[in-house]
């Protein structure tokens, strides 16, 4: 502007200062605009305006924390690594939680064996069927249907059919498992011997021999999980099989089995419970509550077990200088009263396997021949068989997937990865070696003088003859005749 009013600005008329002037003017709009935008959102937080400085009350100065004197610790107060757990106490104690894991596992089988041998007896017995044939001259005991409707619900015999073909390809999914395993350590292990056998002194890797012991073992503990299973599998295939003809007795609704139930013409007079019949009852009853009471007192047992503090137990007795194994008797012995339970049952069924054994045959004495009667009694003994056989093959097979599941999943496939995994390693390491023994056989050939060179040239040497691991003979040595031939035309350049 001020060049404008002068002569000099107007006589030259700059065009440049008009634009100039011009952008000046557009962008002083915008900065002014801005600006108003700003300050209005600078003065309100959402709907409220923001207080001016004079306005905010002045914030008090507050002492937060205070000083104190640094007091130095007493002399018997406990180290704070004190109470950390080493390495070696943790491992100790993920063993013994292991341990422990498969001794409730052990006894739990057990006590499915121990049911399994009350199933068997009775069913010799034809209990309770018998018993139950004679409480009416008609139909079917509604305990006795409860079950057969409960076995209806779950899908019968077509699913134990189905159940029994998971668990065989369960087995043969956990015996290709342990036989890829065992095939990759024993291929690596002829690998092993091989290159020793080549390269004698010189192959100075570790012998897989060594080295593999621990995968070996347990591959063979496996190995007798998967036999015992396997022989299990079997007896339960074969069971199947047998009791065919009273498993497909339970088919069918409650009308169309009952219609096939021999029919008792009913005394005229209503015959009260004998005391043989009574007794007979009370024992079997007895045997019902001894089949559920085992499950119970494991699980009780295995409840305790899991409140122990084990790196604590371990920690404080390692320094007292206890062995580990002390330690364990220890803490097992808090669970001898849960175990001395499960041995006085096991003495108890045995008891009352031999009552019910003779009180059978005392109920049966005492009852008046009749020939209907003992048509249905051996009717409802077939029905019976059909019952137990489908209700504990049910339950055995669905503990055999859970025992293959379990294999599989805990001990099997970690295995196999590690056994791979070993493997990878033990390849990496042979490249290794292999690259060393090369270098060091071309050392060896650099250094023999040859004709037309020296030491030191790199052709005074050829390579060594072919053979051996990549194409390289180790145990190659120069005859006689070679050597004096070599050492004449060394002589004479």
């Amino acid at each position: 502007k001020e060049m404008r009013r002068g002569s000099w600005g107007t006589r030259l008329k700059f065009v440049e200062l008009s634009a100039l002037e011009q952008s000046s003017l557009i962008l002083e709009k915008t900065i002014l605009k801005r600006l108003d935008l700003a300050e209005k959102e600078n003065e309100a937080i959402y709907h409220e305006r923001v207080p001016s400085l004079k306005k905010i009350q002045e914030i008090e100065a507050n002492l937060l924390a205070k000083p104190s004197a640094y007091a130095e610790p007493p002399l018997n107060t406990e180290s704070p690594m004190a109470r950390l757990v080493p390495a070696a106490i943790q491992e100790l104690a993920v063993r013994f939680r292991q341990e422990l894991k498969e001794d409730y596992k052990m006894r739990r089988r057990d006590a499915e064996t121990k049911a399994e041998e009350i199933r068997t007896a009775l069913q010799l017995l034809n209990l309770p069927a018998a018993l139950d044939a004679r409480e009416g001259t008609t139909g079917i005991p509604d305990q006795l249907w409860a079950r057969i409707q409960n076995i209806q619900t779950k899908g019968g015999s077509e699913h134990v059919d189905g159940l029994l073909k998971q668990v065989l390809v369960a087995q043969d999914k956990a015996w290709e498992i342990y036989n890829a395993t065992k095939e990759t350590l024993e291929n690596e292990l002829k690998e092993d011997e091989k290159l020793r056998s080549v390269y004698g002194g010189r192959w100075t890797r570790a012998p897989s021999k060594e080295i593999t012991a621990d995968f070996l073992n347990q591959l063979t503990t496996v190995e007798g999980y998967l036999k015992r299973a396997t022989s299990a599998d079997e007896k339960l295939g074969i069971k199947r099989k047998k009791e065919d003809a009273c498993m497909q007795m339970v088919k069918g609704s409650r009308s169309e089995i009952e219609a096939n139930v021999p029919k008792v013409i009913a005394p005229t007079e209503k015959k009260d419970e004998s005391p043989e019949e009574k007794t007979l009852k009370e024992d079997l009853e007895q045997l019902n509550k001894i089949v559920m009471a085992r499950p119970k007192v494991i699980d009780l047992a295995e409840e305790k077990s899991k409140k122990w503090e084990v790196e604590v137990a371990f920690l404080e007795d390692d320094r007292k200088r206890v062995d580990s194994e002390e330690t364990k008797t220890r803490l097992n012995s808090s669970l001898d009263p849960y175990f001395t339970k499960l041995k006085q049952i096991d003495s108890r069924q045995l008891e009352l396997l031999q009552q019910v054994e003779r009180k059978n045959e005392a109920w049966k004495k005492s009852l008046e021949s009749d020939p209907q009667m003992a048509k249905r009694s051996e009717y409802f003994g077939k029905l019976n068989s059909g019952v137990e056989a489908t209700e504990s093959l049910t339950s055995n097979l669905l503990q055999g997937l859970k025992f293959y599941g379990d294999c599989m999943g805990e001990y099997l496939n970690p295995l196999h990865q590690k056994v791979k995994d070993f493997v990878v390693a033990r390849e990496y390491e042979k490249k290794m070696h292999m690259d060393q023994i090369t270098r060091a056989l071309a050392a060896v050939g650099q250094a023999k003088p040859m004709p037309g060179g020296n030491a030191s040239s790199p052709n005074a040497s050829a390579p060594p003859p072919q053979g051996g691991m990549y194409g390289y003979n180790p145990s190659f040595q120069p005859t006689q005749q070679q050597q004096q031939q070599q050492h004449t035309e060394a002589k004479c350049h």
